[in-house]
């Protein structure tokens, strides 16, 4: 069983705009782009 992750809006909004912690939420789109995590978005 992969790892869940619930990110909101903020999250995007972070990474668009180079915030901190930024780079937690890329490597975990990443993650769920190639399969290793499920990714759910609350907007």
């Amino acid at each position: 069983m992969s790892a869940v992750y619930v990110l909101d809006a903020c999250a995007m909004l972070a990474v668009l705009s180079k915030e901190p912690g930024s780079d937690k939420v890329t490597q975990i789109y990443k993650k769920a782009a190639s399969g290793e995590v499920e990714l759910i978005m609350n907007f």
